[in-house]
């Protein structure tokens, strides 16, 4: 209980929201082949990612699609062996 704790304050913190942030960012960019910026990223007690301000860019550097909101829902659990398992997303687009 006391590590879960422990992980669930972690993932509250401004660096560690950052290296999440960036990784996404490197990850998503890497993975499409074209540019992906994300303005924030924030943890909830519920095991939740709620990442804002998402703007993916086409090959010639264009806006593609812009999106305000995801909401990620994973399992604490995996984490501990490195595993990030995602039960849900739900974006918001307006």
């Amino acid at each position: 209980m006391g590590l879960l704790l422990l992980v669930t304050i972690l993932l509250n913190t401004k660096p560690i929201q950052g290296y999440l942030l960036e990784q996404a960012t490197h990850y998503l960019s890497k993975k499409i082949g074209s540019t992906v910026t994300i303005s924030t990223v924030e943890y909830s007690l519920f095991a939740e990612f709620q990442f804002s301000d998402i703007l993916v860019k086409d090959k010639q550097e264009n806006d593609l699609i812009t999106i305000d909101q995801v909401d990620i829902g994973f399992k604490i659990l995996p984490l501990f062996k490195q595993n990030l398992v995602v039960k849900s997303v739900s974006p918001t687009v307006s």
